[in-house]
Parts: C-alpha cells; sequence; structure tokens
C-alpha cells in the first residue's frame, strides 16, 4: 500500500524480478582507441613551425602595409576636407559670379535682339542722307557736261533753253563736296537726335561700352580658363557691334572735320581690354589682336559702304582723305599681305567706283569736228573734258601703294590713259598744244614706277610710241618753218618731249629718234 500510495510504483508480483543477472561490467581499456605513434622528427617540427611563422609575419607585415595605406588615406582625406571647406566661399562665390554673368549674357543678348532694327535703321537713313547728297552732285556734274557737250555741237540734241544765253565753257573742275546744303545738315542733325534716343530707355551697364567691358574682363581675369572655353575672344567683336556702330553712326572720314576713330571713346576704352593694372599684357594673349579684328569686322564694312553710297572719285579731297585713312588701317590693322574678305570687298567697291567715273565722266569724243583754233568752243569744251581727265587720271594714282599695282595700271593706264587720253591726243591738229598735255600727264606718274627699273614699262609702250610719233611730226613741220624763231620753238618742243621719254625711261626710242634726226 506504501509504494502505490507514496512512492507510486506498483510492487511486481513477479517473483523472478529479482532474479535476473546483473551486467557485465566493461573495462576502460575497451574505450581507448589503439593507435601507433607516427615517425616524427625535431627538424620537421621546427620546420612546420617556421614555416607557420613566415606566414604570420607575412601577414602582419601585409596587415601593417594595409594599415599605413589607411593612415594615409586618413590624412588625405582630412586634408581634401579642409580644402574643400576652405574652397566652398571660392565655389559659392564662382557659382554667384557665372549666374550674374549668364543673367547679363541673357539680359544683353535679349537687348540687342530688340534693338538691332532700330540701330540698322538710323544707319540706313544716314547712308541713303549720304548717298543722295553724293548723287545730286555727281548727277547735276554730267547734266551740266552733257549740255554743254549739246550746245557746242560736240553731240547731237536739243540745247537747253536754259543755257542758250551762257556758252562759256569753264576754266577748271572744282570738286563736287564743296558746299554743305542746309538742308543735308538737318536732316543729319534729326538722325543723329533718334540715334541718340536708341538707348534712352536701357540701363548704362547694357548701353555703354565700358560697362561691358567691366563685365566681360572680370570674367577673364577670374575665370580664365572657363573664359577660353567658352570662346569668348571670338564672340567680342559680335558683343560690342552694336554699340560701337551706334557711336560711329555720323563718322565718315570722306567728309572734311570728321574726327579719326582712334580719338573715338569705344577706341579708347577697349585698347586695355583684358589687362591687368601694373603688367605688361601677354604676346600669347589673343585678346591683344581684339582692336584690330573689330576694324576688320566692324570699321572696314562701314569704310565699304560709305564708298559705295557717298565717296565721289571725282572729288580728289575726297579721295585723299579715303587714302590717308586706308593707309592707316593697311598700316597699323589689317596688312595688306594677309587674306580678308572684308577688305577684298571695299577695294572692289573702290574699283567699281573708279570704273563707274571713268566710263561716265572721262568724255572725249573722237568724231568731233576738230579745229586747229584753240579758241572756238568746240576745242575749249574738249580742253576742258581733258583737263577734268587728267584730273581723274591724278586722283586715281593718288591709290598707288593703297591698292595692287595691277589694279592701278588697268585703272589709269589701261582705261583712261590709252584707251582716252592717248586716242584724244592723236586726233589733235594742234601738235604744238599736245607737248604741254603730255607734260600733264607725265607729272601724274608716281616715281616709284620709274625707280623700280631702267626700261619702260610695259603699260606705257602705247603712249611712248605716241610720243615717238610726235617728235617726228614736229621734226617735219620744223623743216617747213620759215622764220628762225618758228624754227627754235620747234626745237623746243623737241628736246621736251625727248625728256619725256628720258623721264618714262624709253631709252630705245629716244636712241632711234635721234638717230632718225
Amino acid at each position: 500500500w506504501y509504494q502505490r500510495r507514496v512512492r507510486g510504483t506498483e510492487i511486481s508480483d513477479n517473483k523472478n524480478a529479482y532474479s535476473e543477472k546483473p551486467p557485465e561490467r566493461i573495462s576502460a581499456n575497451d574505450y581507448i582507441p589503439k593507435f601507433t605513434m607516427p615517425n616524427i622528427s625535431i627538424d620537421a617540427i621546427s620546420n612546420e613551425l617556421t614555416g607557420e611563422l613566415n606566414s604570420l609575419k607575412s601577414l602582419v607585415a601585409e596587415s601593417e602595409r594595409d594599415l599605413e595605406s589607411t593612415d594615409r588615406a586618413l590624412e588625405n582625406s582630412q586634408q581634401n576636407i579642409l580644402k574643400y571647406e576652405q574652397q566652398v566661399a571660392d565655389l559659392s562665390r564662382s557659382f554667384e559670379f557665372y549666374q550674374e554673368t549668364k543673367c547679363f549674357i541673357n539680359d544683353y543678348s535679349k537687348l540687342l535682339s530688340l534693338k538691332i532694327d532700330s540701330i540698322e535703321q538710323v544707319e540706313n537713313d544716314i547712308y541713303a542722307l549720304f548717298q543722295k547728297r553724293c548723287e545730286d552732285g555727281r548727277n547735276l556734274r554730267r547734266t551740266v557736261q552733257q549740255r554743254l557737250a549739246v550746245q557746242v555741237g560736240v553731240i547731237k540734241g536739243q540745247p537747253d533753253s536754259r543755257y542758250m544765253q551762257t556758252t562759256e565753257v569753264p576754266k577748271t573742275c572744282p570738286d563736287s563736296d564743296e558746299e554743305v546744303e542746309q538742308e543735308f545738315v538737318e536732316k543729319y542733325n534729326s538722325i543723329v537726335d533718334r540715334s541718340e534716343s536708341v538707348m534712352t530707355d536701357v540701363r548704362d551697364e547694357y548701353s555703354e561700352i565700358t560697362f561691358v567691358k567691366q563685365q566681360f574682363e572680370k570674367w577673364k581675369l577670374q575665370q580664365g580658363e572657363s573664359y577660353k572655353n567658352a570662346y569668348i575672344t571670338q564672340c567680342l567683336p559680335l558683343v560690342f557691334s552694336p554699340l560701337l556702330r551706334l557711336e560711329m553712326l555720323g563718322w565718315n572720314p570722306i567728309q572734311p572735320s570728321c574726327p579719326n576713330f582712334e580719338e573715338y571713346s569705344w577706341f579708347l576704352c577697349l585698347m586695355t581690354y583684358g589687362y591687368r593694372e601694373g603688367q605688361d599684357p601677354s604676346t600669347d594673349d589673343p585678346d591683344t589682336n581684339l582692336i584690330p579684328i573689330i576694324v576688320n569686322k566692324v570699321l572696314l564694312p562701314k569704310v565699304t559702304k560709305l564708298v559705295e553710297c557717298c565717296w565721289d572719285p571725282f572729288s580728289s579731297q575726297q579721295t585723299k582723305r579715303l587714302v590717308e585713312l586706308l593707309t592707316l588701317l593697311f598700316e597699323d590693322y589689317v596688312p595688306k599681305k594677309k587674306k580678308s574678305a572684308e577688305k577684298d570687298k571695299m577695294i572692289e567697291s573702290i574699283q567699281h567706283q573708279i570704273e563707274q567715273l571713268i566710263i561716265h565722266e572721262a568724255f572725249l569724243p573722237f568724231t568731233a569736228e576738230r579745229s586747229s583754233n584753240p579758241d572756238s568752243k568746240i576745242e575749249q569744251f574738249l580742253t576742258f573734258q581733258y583737263i577734268k581727265c587728267i584730273k581723274i587720271l591724278k586722283n586715281i594714282l593718288l591709290w598707288e601703294g593703297v591698292l595692287s599695282s595691277d589694279i592701278v595700271f588697268k585703272l589709269s593706264v589701261d582705261s583712261l590713259l590709252n584707251r582716252h587720253l592717248v586716242a584724244f591726243l592723236q586726233t589733235s591738229h594742234n601738235y604744238m598744244d599736245n607737248v604741254e598735255k603730255i607734260d600733264m600727264i607725265i607729272k601724274t606718274f608716281p616715281v616709284t614706277w620709274f625707280e623700280k627699273t631702267d626700261k619702260l614699262l610695259p603699260q606705257l609702250t602705247s603712249f611712248a610710241t605716241y610720243l615717238a610719233s610726235l617728235v617726228q611730226i614736229i621734226e617735219r613741220k620744223q623743216s617747213q618753218c620759215s622764220t628762225d624763231s618758228d624754227r627754235k620753238l620747234h626745237k623746243t618742243a623737241i628736246r621736251k618731249v625727248m625728256s619725256m621719254l628720258l623721264r618714262i625711261n624709253a631709252m630705245d626710242m629716244v636712241r632711234k629718234a635721234a638717230t632718225n634726226s
């Protein structure tokens, strides 16, 4: 009962429960595995330990190198942190600068797109005014020439009744720009006033070259690398061109009392573009050529337009002023040997204007009935026209040294001298008077023509041939003279013509004429 109630176990009724055999005891040796000790020597153990030691040393060395590399990287990172912390202010200022520059360029571009039409309009108006004034003077001169030709009977036509009372042929050939009409001055001033009002609604920082220059100079001096990468040097002529054109609207160097372009404020301002105060300009700086580039891209097209619309090549004063200007430009700003489309176009315009002058005003009719009397109306008119042609020849030869020699020879010798003057002299009956007319021609020739060579220029062969024939004519007339004074006069004329041949280096013709005489 105790076992069942207290210990919770059942007491077996099997009497054999305690009669079973106890389990056999197991010896401890039964659990120890049997093995044979390997044959290990001390050297083998030493080698194994040495290899392990070397491996650990290599691992330690590699770890030390990694540590040193990490230390250096850490040091560089710390330095970069300090560096970038110091650059934060500079980067902030650079960002502000680029934002400011971007806004300025955008605003300036929009401004020019709005104002360029107004600038071109006032330019066209003033060119049209110059052109009208020039054409009025040219047309008046040609009209008078034609009416005089009709009046004296050189060409057929009905004489103008307004000129019937006065048949006096003028003695001189005045320039076409001796007077400035009041109407021209008033219109000119009106256009200038309009040009000054184009930028009145614009702030100075966008309408004054000085302020625009400062903005781009700041970019160049503070952020030179980005300035170079943006090709600003190539863009500067376009940047300054509209303001420059507006400032030089009334500039006309063909007219008297016109200031030199070097005296304008834009020139004085841009002369120092990009220079640091106290430092000499670098020869490698492309901005040192800013003025020559502007002269080539802006000034030469303006001069070309003035040549086309208001230059009268018959005017000696206008031609001298234009020659002086181009001499300055070609010597200091646009070298003659340098290729330039603007320069070529301007030279073509000059050549075209001179050709038109020769076509319309080098009027020496050869079919007119010539008279041996120099006081006849026809001879007076033809003499007047001859003097006009001499003046045209002299004006053309002013271009020697500015235009190429081929152009000068083509215009002066081929187009005028050989085609008009020599042919006119050959039809004249007054051979003694021709000696003086020829002297007028030779005095216009540049000395440089005959300094380069001692031979006759091929272009002057026709002219020299006429001189040699004139010597023969005077010699024949001399043999017919009845008085010593006439013979002496003819002999003097012969010597004068021979001297003229010597002046143009026609030595062979002089020897031939001397042999024949």
